[in-house]
């Protein structure tokens, strides 16, 4: 096998008469096929995230953009403390944060499992 260095010195005639003497594995045509079969299926994948995550981004953009409108903008209920117990309102903050915790991590595993999916296809190739 050649050096793609030593590859792309080659004259047109040269590659002709190099690809003439190499040797064609009997399953090429399977292999290449099952090959392109990985590749659509992963580019459906792909796709069908792309256009959810696109989905969920409109969503919070727009999610967003009515809470900074309802406060921003003066309404006839003030803002008031919901706890009158600074304890109680802290044990309320951590309890959220951890609740953002849990969806992280598990946001992480499901980024974690589709990396090794999408790798499969890339191992497949080498």
């Amino acid at each position: 096998m050649k050096d793609w260095k030593e590859i792309e010195k080659m004259s047109p005639e040269q590659l002709e008469q190099w690809a003439a003497d190499v040797e064609i594995p009997g399953d090429l045509e399977r292999r290449v096929g099952e090959t392109l079969q990985v590749l659509s299926r992963t580019e459906e994948v792909l796709a069908g995230r792309r256009s959810r995550t696109l989905w969920l981004s409109v969503i919070g953009t727009a999610a967003a953009a009515a809470l900074a409108v309802g406060l921003i903008l003066p309404g006839p209920n003030r803002l008031r403390d919901t706890y009158d117990d600074p304890a109680l309102a802290y044990a309320e903050v951590e309890k959220a944060l951890g609740r953002i915790a849990e969806k992280m991590q598990y946001g992480a595993e499901v980024v974690s499992d589709s990396r090794e999916q999408m790798e499969k296809p890339l191992k497949m190739l080498e």
